[in-house]
């Protein structure tokens, strides 16, 4: 859409192309849906606000501000750039789970499989034979006793699906989410990779809200909002509030308690030099070579864990 218009082609014409050319249906929908939004006279920005679940709130604002300073052709370059970082780090986050989720659903499958198949009679000698039997050799026998019952399965996939929901229900609740994110943030190679995940998102908005001339009170807080992590929204009012009294961001950040040392003092250098945004993209590129190398650590370490 950004390369459309930036060529020439008119917003509706562009969004009309769009809606035909694409084999998104979701994508064709709601492009004929802006399409005829902006033919009846509304902005983009107030077109897509009518799309929630499609733009996010940071999205609308960037639009918005383009609209208004005459860059919408910029802004929306932008956004697919950093469209396609949020979809870079996502994907490289999920990549590097599957090797370790796999393990663990293979171990989880022999665990329950093996001993009802392939051990039962080993089992049943062992019990009839009276011999005082070690606490993992009982354990192995109660799973295979259980796992011997169609009911064992459905109780399986009556708590697996219960969980689900209960799950996502709690997640709603922002204390409970927030004090789940503490407690990850407890674990030593985790929390470390959490808040790499996390400076990198909220970079990539700073940069791209700044840029496109939000202040940068609204840019701060929609950053923090846009990075995933409930700890850092619940501290970033303290950087807020600093930034009202006139101090530096890279002090006002320093006041979240979140922000590695690197990331502050670089931020320091570019308030500085009157450039932020660029230190920060500067700064992102070099946390994406060290995400890599977090995320194997992790997951190296995952491995022998869930083999044991």
């Amino acid at each position: 859409l950004g390369a459309m218009f930036e060529s020439g082609i008119q917003l509706p014409r562009a969004l009309d192309l769009l809606s035909t050319q694409t084999e998104n249906a979701q994508l064709r929908r709601t492009s004929a849906s802006l399409c005829t939004a902006i033919s009846s006279g509304k902005s983009i920005s107030k077109a897509m606000a009518a799309h929630p679940l499609i733009f996010t709130d940071v999205q609308r604002r960037l639009v918005q501000a383009g609209e208004s300073g005459g860059r919408l052709s910029l802004v929306l370059k932008r956004i697919a750039d950093y469209e396609e970082q949020r979809t870079k780090l996502q994907q490289k986050v999920k990549s590097s789970l599957v090797t370790p989720v796999m393990v663990c659903i293979v171990c989880l499958a022999v665990a329950i499989i093996l001993p009802p198949l392939c051990l039962r009679s080993m089992l049943a000698m062992l019990r009839d034979s009276g011999v005082a039997l070690p606490w993992p050799t009982k354990v192995l026998m109660a799973v295979s006793a259980l796992s011997s019952s169609i009911w064992f399965y459905l109780g399986l996939v009556f708590l697996a699906v219960g969980g689900w929901f209960a799950w996502r229900k709690a997640m709603e609740n922002q204390e409970i989410r927030r004090s789940f994110w503490q407690l990850l943030l407890s674990v030593p190679v985790l929390s470390d990779l959490l808040i790499m995940i996390g400076v990198i998102r909220f970079g990539q908005t700073f940069s791209s809200l700044l840029d496109s001339g939000h202040n940068l009170l609204a840019t701060v807080n929609l950053a923090a909002q846009s990075s995933g992590d409930p700890v850092l929204e619940a501290n970033i009012p303290k950087a807020i509030e600093r930034l009202k009294e006139g101090e530096s961001l890279a002090s006002s950040l320093a006041a979240a308690e979140y922000f590695p040392r690197s990331f502050l003092q670089s931020l320091k250098a570019g308030e500085e030099a009157g450039s932020p945004s660029q230190i920060v993209n500067s700064m992102l590129s070099m946390y994406n070579v060290d995400l890599d190398y977090r995320l194997t650590v992790f997951t190296n370490s995952l491995e022998p864990l869930f083999m044991l």
